[in-house]
């Protein structure tokens, strides 16, 4: 029988890496250290593998690019990232956009505009696709994730989406408790999640010990 998309009913037609390969470190940009040992994968059709590489490619710069992340995000910036952006120049302002310094807890950082659709397309499908990986089918709510680092500098309405950001993830810490972390390479990527009880389910993401994404699943969420 053939086996349908983590994501669709289209036959899959190939397997899909649940987050993205791009994201783990090649040996060659981690000192021969292997980060891509027994990575995730599940079955997927062509729309939601091979025709999303773009947007994983954007989700990898996006994520290393985070300044509290470790030793491993740093020294992918400092060869993938490079390399990518010497032969494609204009990539960099493709990723870099409107950047500007701001305060943190360290000093002064620099920040970007991040295009959170595409940014979150590649997330949520990476939850859909670690859910299936845990519990064998596709869940029935497609995830809607909250980049907890993502925070909005600008508008009126900034404060209340970043403390409702940081509201969401206590709760998920919360339903999260006492279920195991999974993922063969911590150091750049750990997930936890929650099968679905009463039409609801939570998943934690991790990526370079810093960068945490929280997916919820449930017919009536709103994400800010």
């Amino acid at each position: 029988m053939t086996k349908t998309c983590y994501m669709c009913d289209n036959p899959s037609v190939s397997k899909e890496h649940c987050p993205p390969k791009c994201v783990f470190p090649e040996c060659k940009d981690a000192n021969g250290k292997d980060y891509r040992k027994d990575l995730i994968t599940v079955p997927s059709c062509d729309d939601h593998n091979s025709a999303k590489s773009k947007d994983d490619e954007y989700l990898m710069m996006v994520l290393t690019s985070y300044f509290d992340n470790n030793k491993a995000a740093q020294e992918q910036i400092k060869s993938k990232i490079v390399r990518a952006w010497t032969k494609n120049p204009g990539l960099s302002t493709t990723i870099v956009k409107n950047l500007q310094p701001v305060a943190t807890r360290d000093g002064e950082r620099h920040a970007f505009e991040v295009d959170t659709p595409r940014f979150n397309r590649s997330l949520e499908w990476a939850a859909n696709g670690l859910y299936y990986e845990t519990y064998g089918s596709r869940i029935a709510q497609p995830y809607k994730v909250i980049s907890y680092p993502l925070v909005q500098l600008e508008g009126p309405d900034a404060a209340a989406v970043n403390a409702e950001r940081g509201r969401i993830l206590l709760l998920a810490n919360k339903m999260l408790e006492g279920f195991p972390i999974t993922g063969a390479n911590p150091e750049i990527f750990w997930f936890q999640v929650s099968p679905v009880v009463e039409e609801r389910s939570v998943l934690r993401m991790c990526f370079f010990e810093a960068f945490q994404v929280i997916a919820m699943s449930s017919p009536t969420l709103e994400v800010g």
